[in-house]
């Protein structure tokens, strides 16, 4: 029997997202005051 990872390459055991109203303005802050680092923004057809 082979070792099958069921975690996919790249994730964790919990890889936590947020849903936000002004996300665009959120993720400024999150950048500002904690020194955050943004991955990846996907955005809606929209553009929000």
């Amino acid at each position: 029997m082979s070792n099958v990872n069921p975690i996919p390459e790249g994730f964790h055991t919990v890889t936590p997202h947020m849903v936000i109203k002004n996300a665009a303005e959120a993720i400024h802050f999150y950048k500002k005051a904690f020194g955050a680092e943004e991955l990846s923004r996907h955005m809606t057809p929209g553009g929000q």
